[in-house]
């Protein structure tokens, strides 16, 4: 792919990504309590759906359209020091 094409997509994907990452930690909290050790899946800041694997979570997205780079796939377990995302400050 083209940089000019690569560098075009990255800016689409990225901020998705971003925001489904964020969504995800500011609900991990109350999706401990209700859903501890299944997987949920975003879109940006969408909650798409909960299931007991990844599998089931993938295959629902791409069901529904989403390209695999339009969505966040994450466990329900609290984070590790190190697998906290850190995002830029906002401009």
């Amino acid at each position: 792919m083209p940089d000019s094409i690569q560098s075009i997509r990255d800016e689409s994907v990225m901020p998705m990504i971003d925001a489904s990452h964020k969504a995800f930690e500011r609900d991990l909290d109350v999706l401990l309590q209700s859903h501890y050790r299944e997987w949920v899946a975003y879109h940006g800041d969408e909650r798409l759906g909960f299931a007991a694997s990844q599998t089931a979570l993938y295959a629902e997205c791409l069901r529904r359209g989403l390209r695999d780079d339009e969505f966040v796939v994450r466990s329900i377990e609290p984070l590790l020091p190190d697998e906290e995302i850190v995002f830029p400050a906002d401009s």
